[in-house]
């Protein structure tokens, strides 16, 4: 797969983890973001194939950047992922 991915997490070990399990499958074109706010401004600018996202994050949560991307239309698969309780 050649198509590029989004990884957005607040914790940056689980985005290492994440991005090292896409790169063992083939992904090569993987972006991170840091926290809610970075997500929305990527989501924004590019297209993604997949987007892999926390939940619970800084500035905005996960759910408030899937909102944003499907009102733009995006039928992009999203996996929301958590670390909390």
């Amino acid at each position: 797969m050649s198509e590029r991915v989004l990884v957005a997490d607040d914790s940056g070990v689980i985005r290492a983890i994440i991005t090292d399990c896409l790169k063992d499958v083939g992904v090569s074109d993987v972006v991170e973001a840091a926290d809610g706010s970075q997500a929305m401004a990527l989501v924004e600018q590019e297209d993604f194939a997949l987007v892999i996202i926390d939940w619970v994050m800084p500035v905005c949560n996960g759910l408030d950047v899937i909102k944003a991307i499907r009102a733009k239309g995006s039928q992009v698969p999203i996996i929301m992922v958590t670390a909390a309780g």
